[in-house]
């Protein structure tokens, strides 16, 4: 007989990941994922993915996330219910074993390495499996000292049975896919300078003026002294120092108006967007 089990993920601007999360944890259960008011396509992608969605306006706590998650659980008639805590990243697969030996009783916390737990605030709460029970039972009031120390508090001063089981955590193909990208060629080099001059045209044009100043006065100094040693005017040098100051001056002009022209055109395609 299968169990009634529903896979709750509290996520905000996940939606890098929360596609890969949604297909893992089908295999423990019905997912749904409660967008705690994300700014980016956490909810779309979800949805895309077949999760169900909840979305709150605001971001909340966990004390409103978990009468929120009761709630479903109330209504939706599970029998277990799994807490999965996206920054904890708990590998399913090791989260499978424990999940198939719950006996529908008790409280169970994977405890991940590396995990978030020194974060301190509100937002963070673990990766955990409840039985239908334990969860409607709690009159968990703050969450203010440690969500761990709480629950916990709570199993023992009721006699609910409690464990704890140690995973990995998911490593992402995505980094494996950057570890093994091929280097840089001439033309990618090129392109990222390129882009550079035109996103950033003061710190181009005015680092290559502050470089020719300092050639414009390092010239200076030569004509200055050539005139005080030999009492007559090199003509070659003081005409190199007026052509490099000179330059000098066109290229931190260029940087000031090109860059004010970038800074108008960013404006005129947010204000087009209506941003």
């Amino acid at each position: 007989m299968t169990v009634k089990r529903v896979v709750v993920v509290p996520a905000h601007g996940r939606e890098l990941e929360i596609g890969t999360l949604c297909v893992l944890l089908r295999r423990l259960g019905e997912v749904v994922v409660i967008d705690n008011g994300s700014g980016d396509d956490t909810a779309e992608v979800a949805g895309a993915l077949g999760a169900g969605v909840i979305r709150l306006k605001e971001r909340q706590g966990w004390r409103y996330l978990l009468r929120r998650i009761k709630r479903l659980v109330r209504e939706g008639g599970y029998k277990e219910v799994i807490i999965y805590d996206p920054k904890d990243r708990a590998e399913v697969t090791h989260m499978r074993e424990a999940v198939s030996r719950f006996e529908g009783r008790g409280i169970i916390r994977f405890k991940v390495p590396e995990s978030h737990e020194g974060d301190g605030g509100p937002f963070y709460f673990g990766t955990w499996m409840m039985s239908r029970d334990a969860l409607l039972s709690m009159r968990l009031k703050g969450l203010r000292i440690s969500p761990e120390r709480e629950i916990m508090h709570y199993a023992r001063k009721y006699s609910i049975p409690t464990g704890e089981v140690e995973v990995e955590r998911i490593r992402y193909k995505k980094r494996k896919a950057e570890a093994k990208r091929p280097p840089a060629t001439l033309r990618d080099l090129f392109r990222g300078g390129r882009s550079f001059v035109r996103n950033h045209p003061l710190t181009f044009w005015g680092s290559l003026g502050v470089v020719a100043l300092f050639f414009g006065l390092f010239m200076g100094t030569l004509t200055v002294n050539h005139f005080y040693t030999h009492h007559r005017l090199h003509y070659y040098y003081a005409f190199l120092t007026f052509v490099l100051v000179f330059l000098s001056g066109v290229l931190l002009f260029t940087g000031l108006i090109l860059n004010a022209f970038t800074t108008l055109r960013e404006r005129v395609d947010a204000f087009m967007r209506g941003v």
